[in-house]
């Protein structure tokens, strides 16, 4: 493949991510999806059972057990201490979101906007679906993030002062200004790290 044909074919897959991105965020625009998305917020401050809340959102059953919150505006949203295990989280934005303790173990992450979120203490342990997330200026001060995968994501500038990255895996993944300060990353694989061109 030439690089013309690679840039094309990558621009083609963007061009897929974003109309999926917005097909997916949609559906929280309209009226059952904002009640819903209340609701579930509730629930999960409540520690309480949220999947069923969400019968009703188009393209629910295609996420195993409903748990499906790709696309989910939750940008700034206080979230601490909630359980996202197995959630799909794809496309959702948490930007700036108090997520500090909160578990996301086996939470799908692909495309998710976890920028400036408050994210110390949170558990990622054994989360093989961190594709493209943007933690760029998070806080994950302490975060238990070893046996995941990440790749092509976003760290530019974020905390991981005391973060626990033993047999994390990241593979393309832009570091630049990040803190490491009492970082486990003993037996962490870093690879093929993002240009910033």
């Amino acid at each position: 493949m030439t690089k013309e044909e690679l840039q094309a074919e990558e621009k083609r897959a963007e061009e897929k991510r974003a109309q999926e991105r917005e097909r997916l965020t949609h559906r929280w625009e309209l009226p059952d999806g904002r009640v819903a998305l209340e609701e579930v917020v509730a629930a999960l401050r409540a520690k309480q059972p949220w999947a069923h809340m969400l019968k009703n959102l188009p393209d629910v059953e295609d996420v195993y057990e409903g748990r499906d919150l790709r696309g989910a505006p939750m940008a700034g949203a206080d979230l601490a201490g909630v359980d996202f295990q197995d959630a799909v989280l794809y496309f959702a934005d948490l930007s700036g979101a108090k997520l500090a303790g909160a578990n996301l173990g086996g939470a799908g992450l692909f495309d998710a906007n976890l920028s400036h979120a408050d994210l110390r203490g949170a558990y990622f342990t054994g989360n093989f679906l961190m594709h493209r997330i943007n933690l760029s200026g998070a806080d994950l001060t302490g975060a238990e993030m070893g046996y995941t995968t990440i790749t092509q994501a976003d760290l530019t500038g974020a905390n991981l002062t005391d973060a626990h990255l033993n047999r994390a895996d990241l593979i393309g993944v832009k570091m630049n200004g990040a803190i490491l300060n009492g970082t486990d990353t003993y037996t962490t694989k870093f690879r093929d790290f993002a240009s910033e061109a």
